[in-house]
């Protein structure tokens, strides 16, 4: 009987030290069950220990908890006791998930920064055909987030080289792709590039597209654009609506100037 009090005494003793560690642990943040186990398990003497840690289901980690808990946590202890398992697989599906998420977040993040930093190195240290075709290749491969600035940058180096089908095919692909208000700059920089071509007719119908799906934070450069163009093709109806249009909006200044244009197309018109 005194040598069952002095082991009952130790046990009481092993489980306030238990508790308190826990408390501790807690206190400096979230943990789980492996924590608790591994305060009360580092000697590995304990039933239920292994290598210093607690097995989930081991006497010891169990009478442990079961010292350490007031009265009113009993229920709760026992639904922890008879679920364990599906709980620790839950949380363990959970971490694994979170911990891939993570791995992907990372490793996207990694390939982006990666990615800029080549575009960079194509723009800083190549120039002319060398650097049009390493920008092609570059778009075709990069990752969403990168490839729409390659494919400007590749529209725009190559309209001003006059590689006007290279820079057609980027503008394309920027329509295909892009979102938001890149899509109708995107459209813009077609048109121009069809004017610069010298292709009047389909830099029309190019312009009355975009024009017609322009946000409306980009009406009005639409509509002088299309007034321009509109101009260089001969439809001169075409180009009065659109400067009447503009006349509703802008300064006083921008107001004279539409409504010089005006006066000159209708001139023309006879």
């Amino acid at each position: 009987m005194s040598e069952n009090r002095e082991s009952h005494k130790a046990g009481s003793k092993d489980s306030v030290k238990a508790t308190g560690a826990a408390h501790s642990s807690s206190s400096a943040g979230p943990v789980g069950t492996a924590a608790l186990a591994g305060s009360s398990c580092a000697s590995g003497a304990q039933p239920g220990c292994k290598g210093g840690m607690a097995q989930p289901g081991g006497a010891g980690f169990m009478d442990e908890l079961q010292h350490g808990v007031s009265r009113e946590a009993q229920p709760l202890l026992t639904f922890l006791t008879d679920n364990y398992k599906k709980i620790l697989v839950g949380i363990g599906a959970v971490l694994v998930i979170v911990a891939g998420y993570g791995a992907y977040e990372y490793s996207s993040r990694s390939a982006i920064v990666s990615a800029r930093t080549e575009l960079g190195e194509i723009l800083v240290n190549r120039d002319g055909q060398a650097r049009l075709e390493a920008l092609e290749a570059f778009a075709a491969k990069a990752p969403v987030a990168v490839r729409t600035s390659a494919l400007f940058e590749l529209a725009r180096l190559s309209l001003e080289a006059g590689a006007y089908d290279r820079a057609g095919a980027a503008w394309d692909s920027l329509v295909a792709t892009a979102t938001g208000d890149a899509v109708f700059i995107a459209r813009m920089g077609r048109a121009q590039t069809l004017v610069a071509a010298g292709k009047a007719e389909e830099a029309f119908a190019a312009m009355e597209a975009a024009e017609a799906a322009a946000p409306e934070s980009f009406k009005n450069i639409a509509l002088l654009q299309l007034a321009v163009v509109a101009e260089q093709v001969g439809r001169l109806d075409r180009a009065i609506a659109a400067y009447e249009s503009l006349m509703t909006q802008g300064t006083d200044g921008d107001k004279e100037m539409f409504a010089h244009k005006i006066a000159d197309l209708k001139a023309r018109k006879g």
